[in-house]
C-alpha cells in the first residue's frame, strides 16, 4: 500500500491565474477529505488539475495510478443499455486475474454486497438511464466503491440525491475507506451531508486554503 494516495507541493491552479494561495498537501490511505467551500471558490478546479485535466498554474503533484472518479452528472452513461447491477460490475471488470472461477464468484459477491450497502437491490434489474438523477449517483458512487482503488474522487456526487441517501452514502464510502485503506476526497458544497464521513476538512476560504482534521487520532 502507497504511504501516500496524493500529494501537492506548492501546488497553485485556475484556467488563467491561481485561484489560492500555494497548497502543500496530503491524502493518506483510509482518509476522508471533504472539500468545502463557496461556489467558484477552486474546489473543483483543484480536483481538475490532480486528475490531469487541467495543468498547474505552479507547483507539482503526484497521484496515485489506482484512481476513481465520480463527477456530479453521469450524462455519458444514459444511452447505455445497461441495468444497475451491470454498470457496478464494471467497476470489477477493471481488475484482472488468471483464477477465473474465483474471480467470477468474487464478482457475484462483490456486487450484491454493493447493492445492499448502497441500498440499491431493488433497482439491480433496472435500466440505468430510468432511474432518477440521485439514484444514478449512487450507482456510480457504488461502482467505485467495489473497484477498491486506492484514491475515490466525489465532485458534488451527491448533489442530486435527498439528505438522507447523501448522508447515507458518504458513511457507506467511508466504511469501504476503513475496511481496504481506499482514500476518498468528496467536494461538497453542504458539509453537513458529509456527516461523520470525513476524517478532514480542506476548506476554500477567499483565496485561502485551511486543513483541519475533525476526527480523533486524525493528523
Amino acid at each position: 500500500m502507497r504511504e501516500v494516495c496524493l500529494k501537492c507541493m506548492q501546488l497553485t491552479f485556475g484556467h488563467t491565474a491561481a485561484l489560492t494561495s500555494p497548497l502543500d498537501w496530503e491524502v493518506k490511505p483510509g482518509e476522508f477529505w471533504a472539500v468545502s467551500g463557496p461556489n467558484g471558490c477552486g474546489k473543483t478546479t483543484l480536483m481538475r488539475t490532480v486528475l490531469g485535466f487541467l495543468d498547474p498554474v505552479s507547483g507539482t503533484f503526484e497521484r496515485t495510478e489506482s484512481c476513481a472518479y465520480v463527477a456530479q452528472l453521469a450524462d455519458e452513461l444514459l444511452d447505455a443499455p445497461a441495468r444497475v447491477s451491470d454498470v457496478i460490475r464494471i467497476g470489477l471488470d477493471r481488475r484482472r486475474t488468471w483464477f477465473l472461477p474465483f474471480y467470477r464468484y468474487r464478482k457475484r459477491a462483490s456486487v450484491d454486497e454493493v447493492l445492499s450497502a448502497f441500498e440499491l437491490e431493488a433497482l439491480k434489474d433496472r435500466a440505468f438511464q430510468e432511474i432518477s438523477p440521485g439514484e444514478r449517483q449512487r450507482v456510480l458512487m457504488a461502482q467505485a466503491a467495489v473497484s477498491a482503488p486506492e484514491l475515490i474522487v466525489l465532485d458534488e456526487a451527491a448533489s442530486a440525491m435527498d439528505p438522507l441517501h447523501a448522508s447515507k452514502s458518504y458513511e457507506k464510502m467511508a466504511e469501504a475507506v476503513v475496511a481496504c485503506g481506499t482514500a476518498v476526497v468528496a467536494i461538497t458544497h453542504h458539509l453537513d451531508a458529509v456527516g461523520d464521513a470525513a476524517t478532514h476538512v480542506l476548506r476554500f476560504d477567499q483565496g485561502k486554503i485551511t486543513q483541519i482534521a475533525v476526527k480523533k487520532g486524525a493528523k
